[in-house]
């Protein structure tokens, strides 16, 4: 009896393995990875001024998934292809907004003339 036991629990281990693994995950087949809603899940909160060095390290990786963030880096000297300089200024209107978007109103209010 103890074979025949340790036979069947085998052959359910086999099978049920395969399935474990979807189980266990929690995977939906129907849903793939967007960016977008990657990149929205790691927008910071609005800074009104408290915890500043907590903030500015998820703004950074918020900024980096939007792939911006190399406009707050000084821009190569030099000419530059139309194509980049297109690519480099939808960067750096995504860049402004994206600082617009996260700042509280008190603190736009000081650096954005009305």
């Amino acid at each position: 009896m103890s074979d025949v036991t340790n036979i069947l629990f085998i052959l359910f281990w086999i099978k049920l393995v395969p399935k474990l693994l979807n189980f266990l995950t929690n995977q939906k087949p129907d849903r793939h990875f967007l960016v977008v809603g990657f990149v929205s899940m790691l927008k910071p909160n609005v800074f009104e001024g408290t915890h500043y060095k907590r903030w500015r390290q998820r703004y950074i990786l918020w900024l980096t998934a939007m792939h911006c963030y190399f406009i707050a880096k000084p821009r190569v000297v030099g000419l530059h292809t139309p194509d980049e300089e297109r690519a480099f200024q939808h960067a750096d209107n995504t860049f402004k907004a994206a600082i617009l978007s996260v700042l509280g109103d008190s603190i736009v209010d000081a650096y954005v003339p009305l």
